[in-house]
């Protein structure tokens, strides 16, 4: 059953983000453990 969940949520998270998402802005952390915010392409509009 465990198995099940953890193909449900790795299918999940892995799919393309929804419309309205598509331009939200997140960080990643690198080596050195400072956040930089990764690029992106396009105005966000809520």
């Amino acid at each position: 059953m465990s198995g099940v969940v953890m193909i449900l949520l790795t299918t999940t998270l892995s799919t393309d983000l929804p419309r309205g998402l598509q331009y939200v802005e997140t960080c990643t952390a690198g080596v050195t453990s400072q956040l930089e915010a990764r690029g992106y392409s396009g105005t966000a509009t809520l």
